[in-house]
């Protein structure tokens, strides 16, 4: 099988896209909020960071949503 752009843009990579950027930035998100509780680091970019990947992951899960409709 050999990869090309145009293989994104069908629903099930795409999907599969979405979802593995989903786990990553839910992974992050978690993790950052485990050793911020635990270890009690009182940093401002610890205490954000959660909610900025949960931000960043909404707008691009967002984004592709609004331009996979588009190609329809």
């Amino acid at each position: 099988m050999t990869f090309s752009p145009s293989l994104l843009l069908q629903p099930l990579p795409l999907g599969i896209f979405l979802a593995l950027c989903l786990l990553v930035f839910s992974a992050f998100s978690i993790a950052f909020i485990y050793h911020w509780r635990e270890y009690g680091m009182d940093a401002k970019f610890i205490r954000v960071a959660p909610s900025v990947y949960l931000i960043m992951s909404g707008l691009f899960c967002g984004l592709a949503i609004i331009f996979y409709l588009s190609l329809l």
